[in-house]
């Protein structure tokens, strides 16, 4: 569930390592605004709705996970390798 909460609180008293972008669509005032239309939502995914999609989503509008993205890349190039592996005839 998207509820509000103080950045220590949030990071479990662990020194915050948040990314400082230059490039925004919407200013923090108005990515604030657009997090609280959200606050009570709960529709978690870890593939299409995570902490990353929320962010980027209030911050760029648009719904976008590099982690997920990354991972997904991973998983097809093992994908691809294994196949060439098998696809070998048995010596």
């Amino acid at each position: 569930e998207i509820v509000m909460t103080s950045l220590d609180a949030f990071s479990e008293g662990k020194p915050d390592c948040g990314q400082f972008g230059h490039c925004r669509r919407y200013d923090r005032t108005a990515s604030r605004k657009r997090a609280r239309t959200r606050l009570g939502e709960n529709r978690y995914d870890v593939l299409f709705s995570n902490c990353e999609h929320f962010v980027m989503w209030c911050i760029h509008g648009i719904n976008h996970s590099t982690q997920v993205s990354q991972v997904a890349t991973a998983v097809a190039k093992a994908a691809l390798v294994l196949h060439r592996l098998l696809s070998f005839p048995q010596l």
